[in-house]
């Protein structure tokens, strides 16, 4: 029984210590600069910079809607982001980065596709036609560029349009979360 009661103190007394804040000493032992965790004479105590902290921010984005159109309009079967996947993380320190998709079948003359961040027309992509192996189907490669992108979330689709700016199909959208290296001064 008094083991028990000696156990408990034990695991109360260690679980005190281990919340409080802990501070640092500096001493010299000879030519040797040392620290320790207990005060004692000679000892004199390190003032420690502030520990860097992350709080996750809470997205702003609505839900990513997955639901496709019934009927795809002007002949295009096919649009989506092949880069990058929804959900996915991307570290990328300067900012700069390129998404990738593909609709079918290719782009029709007088057609673009444009890239939509956020909700707003961020580039309008370059196309380059391939052939499926296994039919004579053709599809549009797409590639988009993008420079200085801010850190956090984001959600991306793109769309086709025509000569007078008419969207003509546009892809289920895509969320990312963009990580950027970030410096804070005191």
């Amino acid at each position: 029984m008094s083991s028990r009661i000696s156990g408990a103190i034990l695991v109360l007394a260690l679980g005190a210590t281990a919340s409080a804040e802990t501070a640092i000493y500096r001493y010299t032992d000879g030519d040797t600069t040392a620290f320790a965790d207990r005060p004692a004479t000679g000892r004199q105590e390190v003032e420690l910079p502030s520990v860097n902290t992350y709080s996750a921010v809470e997205s702003t984005l609505p839900p990513v809607d997955t639901v496709r159109p019934a009927e795809p309009a002007a002949g295009y079967q096919h649009l989506r982001i092949t880069f990058p996947g929804d959900g996915e993380a991307i570290r990328r320190n300067g900012g700069n980065l390129r998404m990738t998709g593909q609709v079918e079948p290719a782009l029709n003359a007088g057609h673009r596709a444009v890239l939509l961040v956020d909700g707003a027309v961020a580039v309008a992509g370059g196309a380059r036609q391939e052939a499926d192996d296994d039919s004579d189907n053709r599809r549009s490669l797409l590639a988009f560029a993008l420079a200085n992108v801010s850190r956090g979330p984001h959600a991306a689709s793109i769309a086709i349009m025509d000569r007078e700016k008419n969207v003509l199909i546009q892809s289920a959208p895509v969320s990312f979360h963009l990580l950027r290296a970030a410096i804070r001064h005191p």
